[in-house]
């Protein structure tokens, strides 16, 4: 499974009325736990189906996915069992890029988020 994330803007096209995404950043989890790891952080919403929850900007989910982390954090031992279950890829990733996504929330605040 793999998410691609991204944070754009729009702006004006060359021809009246049409706008281009202008993205500021991307990032993509190409990991087989990431969403079962996502799912138990209670994170999984907010990362696969922005839109579909009501997330249109960086600045709405800064806060939804820092306490995600925070529970990761505090809780290794429930991720490095899901780590172990599966086999292959860590939680450590899947963490670092959840923080990534994070700080380019908050440089970005203002983009709006798209995923695939």
């Amino acid at each position: 499974m793999s998410l691609t994330v991204y944070l754009y803007n729009e702006v004006q096209g060359i021809r009246v009325g049409e706008f281009e995404k202008k993205y500021m950043f991307a990032a993509n989890i190409n990991n087989f736990i990431a969403a079962t790891i996502a799912k138990e952080a209670g994170i999984f919403n907010v990362l696969w189906h922005p839109r579909r929850n009501g997330f249109q900007y960086g600045r709405q989910i800064i806060d939804l996915l820092q306490a995600g982390l925070d529970h990761m954090q505090k809780n290794p031992e429930v991720y490095y069992a899901i780590d172990e279950k599966h086999g292959w890829g860590l939680s450590s990733e899947f963490l670092k890029w959840v923080n990534e996504y994070i700080e380019a929330c908050k440089k970005y605040p203002d983009c709006k988020i798209e995923t695939f």
